[in-house]
């Protein structure tokens, strides 16, 4: 499990195999505006990166959470 995946199911309290990049917040019932800035936290902190204010908003999907590590240059695998 990467931890990515870990994150993700851990903050939304999901099963790892339930993370793809299809998921989006819609399809979480425990994805919402809290669990969201959670996430982002968790994800500035391990990566030690920042995101911006579009970037947050527009990760929605773990799809576009990889796309926005990758242009962080991060493997988001």
């Amino acid at each position: 499990m990467t931890p990515l995946t870990k994150l993700l199911a851990e903050t939304f309290a999901i099963a790892p195999t339930a993370v793809s990049d299809r998921l989006a917040m819609c399809d979480v019932d425990n994805w919402n505006s809290l669990t969201h800035i959670e996430l982002i936290l968790g994800l500035e902190e391990m990566f030690g990166i920042q995101f911006v204010q579009d970037e947050i908003v527009e990760m929605t999907t773990v799809g576009a959470i990889r796309a926005a590590l990758r242009r962080h240059g991060l493997n988001a695998d």
